[in-house]
């Protein structure tokens, strides 16, 4: 106070090269001679928080009264309380809670807005002026270091959904993070088990649910352990050939996962025996820690945050990785970011070298990382990240109420622009058995299909022996490899145009598989109260006009009937309103393209994700067919759909046998240990072979 700051501002116009990048601003804030003192610095002091500017650059008047705009603002812990609004009243929380902003008309021309980089201490002020929007670093600030600057980005598009990821395309760009397709990851592209709170197995349930369900209780006493509870589970799946691939140990763990006999008598993770597809390492783990509220001996040797609540040093969490690794560790979950917020708000360099830190260690131990309980900020501070590949988008399922979850298409909106795969959480996949104290799962197909949709992590938590084997291998291959979108599932433009003025949620989501020129979608809606109409310029507005065929999930894909989509309609979300507290009304939906030929490739419509990569790929259209090449797993047999030019109501399905080894191509697609029998599927006139 007293003195003078100098703030150089400046403005960057990009046009958009009609491909990558979009139209886009960056509004850039210098301080060539710092600030000593920046809290002291602002106008009043004493009201400072972390929703207030130190300086606001840009600042925006938008007139309210007639500026008739609709509002999407990512916020909450978890980034659960993102949603739509009126920008005459908008609000949003300010600070952390509305960055980045998107801004859309009635006609969705769309405006996206938020910081470049300094993401742990920018800010968006909407303070009490009806319309105003400033963005730039925090006013809690202590201190901004000479020449340090600060930038904000603003992209211009259409539709709220294309807008956002090209906003986030360039703050990739921006940091050099390359987007990571989930056959990249193995948590991503297996499936596992998990025991994250909301699972029986959680560690403030596993006692009552080990005694109550594996008759442990000895005169009152349990005298069963967390291990034998989990090797109950491993047993019963391998019993009915459920190809768990990794198992997750949630926050019963100790800092340096030294798990205590009491706990585990034969070792972290060795009584789980070798990863069967390559039994050089133990079976992967994905392994868990919060905060870091560490002794000072453990604290001593390394560097930490100001106030030691986070590490800010490699060697650290190179350190506690050691004894992961050994146990066979490919993802590290980092949680309770949100209670991080304060630590990281008082200097620029404190969120950064925290993330940086944990990053250089997972990358030397080769491990994805996830980042759950996070806000918007911490996602965007992802994009300092080359190894998280996944993030939390809703909270714990725990409430297992109709409305839990029906966030992640929002928030997985922001997590997808940013290059991170949404998580749903562990899913119960059995809706039978009774599990004490804690509500039933009256949606296990449901809450599977968000899961394998959104991208991330795919972990049934079920209690030992209660796994619904049909429903999870509805998510995977033979040998366990996940069948997933492209994209995860997002709320379609068209439901943020259908909710424009009543502001009510249309819970209408898309995923789609792209291989080549080819699209395949997938659209579920959930607890609609209406019935609601999807084209396919919903589906893919870059396509132009093109003729699709439509199928609901189950047996109306395996059976029919089908009928066409096109960029007049075709595809009628049924009206399935909420049934009572606990279940959603939800529908399902798979949208396929006719090729040139007329030949429909329906793909495995006993899966969730009919056509994924995964199963597969190099398409072609011969002027009077199809060939496409499909990949299955040793000994696996392959069932695929197709519709032929002339009779769009009778499928022909088609068995490619993974049998064949020896007479057809074999690789290894990775380093997973996964195996590959390449088989090729052709049709034409006389009918479709799989040889």
């Amino acid at each position: 106070t007293g003195g003078t700051v100098r703030v150089l501002t400046e403005w960057a116009v990009y046009r958009g090269d009609g491909g990558l990048f979009a139209p886009a601003i960056r509004f850039t804030q210098t301080y060539p001679d710092g600030v000593s003192n920046a809290s002291a610095a602002v106008p009043h002091p004493a009201t400072a928080t972390l929703s207030t500017a130190f300086v606001g650059f840009p600042a925006f008047t938008l007139n309210r009264s007639t500026a008739d705009l609709n509002a999407l603002s990512f916020g909450g812990c978890q980034i659960q309380a993102s949603a739509a609004s009126k920008w005459a009243s908008f609000h949003g929380g300010g600070g952390q809670q509305s960055m980045p902003l998107v801004l859309h008309d009635v006609n969705l021309h769309s405006m996206a807005i938020g910081p470049l980089d300094n993401f742990f201490v920018a800010v968006h002020e909407t303070g009490s002026s009806p319309g105003v929007l400033a963005a730039g670093p925090m006013a809690t600030l202590d201190h901004i270091p000479p020449g340090h600057s600060f930038s904000t980005l603003l992209v211009i598009g259409h539709g709220p959904n294309s807008t956002l990821y090209d906003w986030g395309t360039r703050l990739l760009a921006n940091t050099g993070k390359a987007r990571l397709g989930p056959e990249k990851s193995f948590v991503l592209s297996h499936l596992g088990y998990w025991v994250d709170n909301g699972a029986p197995y959680y560690h403030s349930t596993m006692g009552y649910n080990i005694s109550e369900h594996m008759g442990c209780l000895v005169h009152g006493v349990r005298n069963c352990t967390e291990e034998d509870a989990l090797k109950a589970v491993q047993s019963a799946a391998d019993d009915d050939n459920i190809p768990l691939r990794y198992y997750q140990w949630d926050d019963w763990a100790p800092l340096d996962w030294n798990w205590p006999p009491r706990a585990f008598p034969d070792g972290a993770s060795h009584w789980l025996g070798p990863d069967p597809h390559l039994p050089s390492r133990p079976m992967p783990l994905s392994l868990y820690h919060g905060l870091w509220p560490a002794p000072p001996s453990v604290k001593a040797p390394f560097k930490w945050s100001a106030d030691g609540a986070v590490p800010v040093d490699p060697a650290f969490f190179a350190g506690i990785f050691k004894n992961g690794s050994k146990a066979g560790m490919v993802m590290f979950e980092q949680d309770y970011i949100c209670d991080s917020t304060r630590t990281t708000s008082t200097d620029v360099d404190t969120g950064p070298a925290w993330f940086r830190a944990l990053d250089t260690a997972a990358a030397a131990a080769d491990i994805d990382v996830q980042l759950c309980m996070m806000n918007p900020a911490h996602a965007l501070a992802s994009t300092y990240m080359t190894r998280a590949s996944n993030g939390r988008g809703t909270g714990d399922h725990v409430v297992r109420n109709a409305q839990r979850g029906l966030v992640l298409s929002t928030s997985s909106m922001l997590l997808w622009s940013v290059g991170l795969w949404p998580s749903r959480d562990n899913v119960w996949t059995n809706s039978t058995v009774v599990v004490p104290k804690m509500n039933p799962e009256r949606t296990p197909v449901l809450q599977t299909i968000m899961a394998v949709l959104a991208g991330g992590p795919y972990g049934p938590s079920d209690i030992a022996g209660a796994m619904n084997k049909s429903l999870v291998l509805r998510s995977c291959r033979a040998d366990g490899v996940l069948l997933r979108p492209d994209k995860p599932a997002t709320v379609l433009d068209a439901a943020w145009a259908a909710a424009f003025d009543d502001l009510t949620p249309r819970h209408v989501n898309g995923a789609f598989t792209q291989i080549g020129s080819f699209r395949w979608s997938y659209v579920h809606g959930i607890n609609l109260g209406a019935p609601f109409d999807v084209t396919s310029v919903d589906l893919c507005p870059e396509c132009g006009v093109e003729t699709y065929i439509a199928c609901e999930f189950g047996t109306g894909c395996m059976k029919g009937p089908y009928f066409e989509v096109t960029d007049r309609g075709g595809l009628t979300l049924p009206a399935r309103p909420q049934v009572d507290d606990l279940t959603p009304g939800w529908s399902y939906f798979v949208v396929a393209p006719v090729f040139e030929s007329g030949w429909v490739l329906m793909g495995e419509t006993s899966k969730i994700v009919p056509v994924s990569r995964r199963r597969f790929f190099n398409v072609t259209t011969p002027s009077e067919g199809l060939e496409v090449k499909v990949a299955a797993a040793p000994g696996e047999v392959v069932s695929v759909t197709t519709l032929a030019p002339n009779d769009r109501s009778t499928p022909i399905v088609t068995t490619c046998s993974g049998e064949t080894i020896g007479k057809g191509p074999v690789h290894s697609p990775n380093d997973f240990g996964d195996v590959d029998v390449v088989l090729t599927l052709t049709c034409g006139k006389d009918g479709c072979t799989c040889r």
